[in-house]
């Protein structure tokens, strides 16, 4: 897989929706900058950086793994969705993978 092999909350532009209350807002769009040093390898690796260097310790220990779940979740969907009729990637990336790969 591709991935970004620099991702942090320093290399992200996001975009948040107009609301009144603009602390209670999730961004609508994350763009992220400089691909210059994307590279074949899994995943986790991005994982890894983003959560150590863009999260906090307090956040990681409650939300760590329904935010991988998530992620996972959401990589199998895009991937089938771009994929065409290949291969289910759930068959070949499961949950435990990512998890392996993530430590």
């Amino acid at each position: 897989m591709i991935i970004y092999t620099a991702l942090k909350i320093s290399s992200c532009i996001c975009r948040y929706p107009s609301s009144g209350d603009p602390a209670a807002v999730r961004p609508s769009e994350v763009l992220m900058l400089d691909f210059g040093t994307s590279c074949y390898l899994h995943p986790g690796f991005d994982l890894s950086l983003f959560f150590l260097t863009s999260t906090t310790p307090e956040l990681r220990r409650s939300h760590l793994d329904s935010l991988l779940r998530r992620y996972h979740s959401t990589l199998l969907r895009v991937v089938g969705e771009c994929s065409a009729g290949e291969e289910d990637l759930k068959d070949y990336y499961k949950f435990e993978d990512l998890m392996d790969d993530y430590r």
